[in-house]
């Protein structure tokens, strides 16, 4: 049933009082200026609510209550989510401004060699066995740890934190990642070396490989030699297109003339010479720094140089070596690890992994918790490729066929294709007896933790499913029991506002006051019913024991008499001066039928004034009723009297009313 439009139900509220006089209002006058001679709808019979019907109580919201609760809506916890998939690695947890960190211990734990070392450590500090609240208290110790976890937690990430703080890291900000991968690297092979004792240090069988500066005076062709080991080579990429152009750069002679003359041992006194890198032993694998972050004079900073360099899946370093008999099988190398900085300046962005498994070949993106594998064990930058630089105009060139093409590239990685030297150790040789009982202990613990964490979100997941049933049932059932079946029974008020948040949000709905809109007598305005809905006394019990409001209003209590009889008054008073209108409006409607009576020319202007001087009086005028008359019709009170401004004992103030008169 459509609700019944609002200004009919205005009308139906005061139409009475055209046929009534104030003296007669009664108590069912009463009831039908607040509105309560209407029936109450029931529930869903109205599409919308009737705001002219304070019985009204549909579509207020109530609707979402009754309809069936979808459950998969509240299942909001997937345990599934955090959890690792059965052969997939594991993530780390970008803490704000360690995405660099986490690439580097990407890199490190994928290295078979470096692996092993690591799990073979042993901390001279480190426990027995593992001890609720035991952490490790040294770096090294932290990266074993970390792992550890990598290697045999069953959550899709884990968190890095205690090493980062272990580091002194500031987690808001981001280092320089070619910087953090030397001193790493130096950090960790200073702590190898005190541990293995013996064996040879796997940071440099794994990276460390030697140059000599060969310096030849002009005037004695005389050479000396200074030997010089390395664990990564810097490439300037200015000016380069490909990765061998960078290497031959790095190789080329530089003449060392004028102020930078070379003192011969020799001549002994200063040459001009020419010196030069000369190659002599290749690490099993191969660090290359691209220097795409270098210093700007002009602006006193560092720039990011995002210029495209192609660099080959099988690098051959035999035409950069200096020749020496058995090092040409070793100068064969393939891509193991690409490292992308996305951003266009040298001080933001964000670091991300391409890392080929040792194991199975395939590529996988390291992306802090998310790890993708790509297609087809292919090498796919995609997106870590697109131009973030809006200065930038460059397109990508094509890449041949075993070549790749990057401009956002700082470090490649390639590994030693021969099968000689330790970088290929087997995967599976790597396993978790390698690890110190305390270090299984703590991924044991933790793993303990992730699944009670699990077990807890489920019992809390499935409460609050129960909580949410029971919520519904109880909505349901106040909300029936707030409908008024009968005025004899005790009711209250209460704002269609309040009523509308408190099924939109019962939580919230203390929010929201009930405010009552009241006359000059205290009490509810008649025309204000359209903003307040009556609801039965047992039923606001209910509600509001578990809902409590800051105040309640009373029904029969504050309906104003007064005003309804005011009210009368006025509507009747203009009813009267309608038809006044209409007969002086219509001068042959005036007719003189007796020659003796007297009658008196009024100015239009006066009879405007007393029009207001009317209304105004019944303002002024107060009513003291002594009661409401009974259904019969017989009075309980004395009316008030309007004055009438046709006699001048009674005329409005002089100033603003010109009264004249003369006989006809």
């Amino acid at each position: 049933m459509p609700p019944k439009p609002k200004v009919q139900l205005d009308k139906g509220a005061w139409q009475w009082a055209e046929t009534t006089d104030h003296t007669q209002v009664t108590e069912e006058h009463v009831k039908m200026a607040y509105r309560l001679n209407l029936s109450t709808c029931e529930r869903g019979a109205c599409k919308r609510n009737c705001k002219g019907n304070p019985f009204c109580l549909n579509s207020l919201g109530e609707k979402s209550w009754f309809q069936p609760l979808d459950e998969s809506k509240l299942q909001t916890y997937d345990h599934n989510e955090d959890r690792r998939e059965e052969g997939h690695f594991v993530g780390l947890k970008n803490l704000g401004a360690t995405c660099y960190v986490n690439t580097f211990l990407q890199l490190w734990f994928h290295n078979p060699a470096v692996r092993k070392s690591l799990y073979e450590w042993r901390d001279p500090a480190l426990p027995a066995e593992y001890y609720p609240g035991w952490t490790p208290d040294s770096i090294c110790g932290h990266l074993q740890v970390i792992f550890a976890l990598l290697h045999g937690s069953i959550r899709c990430y884990v968190d890095p934190s205690p090493l980062i703080e272990c580091l002194g890291l500031n987690t808001a900000e981001q280092q320089d990642a070619q910087e953090f991968s030397k001193l790493f690297l130096h950090v960790l092979e200073s702590a190898l070396s005190d541990s293995v004792g013996h064996r040879e240090n796997v940071i440099e069988q794994q990276f460390c490989g030697s140059y000599v500066y060969v310096t030849e005076c002009q005037n004695c062709k005389s050479q000396s030699e200074r030997p010089a080991t390395f664990y990564e080579l810097d490439l300037n990429i200015r000016g380069h297109s490909t990765l061998a152009a960078s290497i031959k750069d790095f190789l080329q002679e530089e003449k060392l003339e004028g102020d930078n003359q070379y003192m011969c041992s020799v001549c002994n006194s200063k040459q001009n010479a020419k010196r030069a890198i000369r190659l002599r032993k290749l690490p099993a694998v191969l660090n290359l720094q691209l220097l795409r972050f270098v210093f700007d004079k002009n602006k006193g900073h560092k720039k990011k140089l995002s210029s495209f360099i192609q660099f080959p899946e099988t690098l051959d370093m035999s035409p950069f070596m200096q020749s020496r008999a058995g090092d040409e099988g070793e100068a064969l190398y393939e891509l193991a690890a690409v490292l992308i900085h996305r951003g266009p300046t040298a001080y933001s962005g964000h670091y991300i992994a391409h890392i080929r498994e040792h194991e199975t070949g395939s590529w996988y993106k390291f992306n802090d918790e998310e790890i993708e594998k790509m297609n087809n064990r292919k090498l796919e930058l995609g997106k870590e490729e697109d131009n973030l630089d809006a200065g930038s105009s460059e397109k990508a060139p094509k890449a041949s066929k075993g070549n790749h093409s990057s401009r956002n590239a700082y470090m490649l990685v390639y590994r030693r294709k021969s099968q000689e030297d330790g970088s290929n150790v087997p995967a599976t040789s790597t396993c978790e007896e390698d690890l110190p009982a305390a270090v299984r202990g703590y991924v044991y613990n933790n793993n303990q933790e992730f699944e009670n964490y699990v077990s807890e979100q489920l019992h809390v997941q499935e409460q609050s499913i129960c909580d949410q049933k029971q919520t519904h049932e109880e909505m349901k059932m106040i909300y029936e029991s707030l409908r008024v079946k009968s005025l004899d029974e005790p009711w209250e008020w209460v704002t269609t506002q309040w009523l509308s948040n408190w099924l939109a949000s019962p939580v919230a709905s203390e929010k929201v006051k009930n405010k009552l809109c009241k006359c000059v007598h205290g009490k509810l305005r008649a025309d204000d019913v359209v903003k307040m809905k009556c609801i039965s006394k047992a039923g606001a019990e209910m509600l509001f024991e578990k809902y409590p409001i800051n105040e309640r209003f009373p029904g029969m209590q504050l309906l104003c008499e007064k005003c309804v009889i005011k009210r009368c008054r006025e509507i009747r008073t203009r009813l009267f001066m309608s038809d006044d209108d209409r007969l002086f409006n219509s001068v042959k409607n005036i007719t003189f039928t007796e020659e003796n009576e007297t009658y008196y020319w009024v100015s239009r202007k006066h009879l405007r004034s007393w029009k207001r001087f009317a209304l105004c009086e019944i303002d002024a005028q107060p009513i003291t009723p002594g009661g409401l008359s009974s259904s019969n019709g017989e009075v309980q009170h004395e009316p008030a009297k309007l004055g009438n401004p046709a006699n001048s004992e009674t005329t409005p103030d002089k100033n603003n009313v010109k009264k004249q008169s003369q006989p006809l």
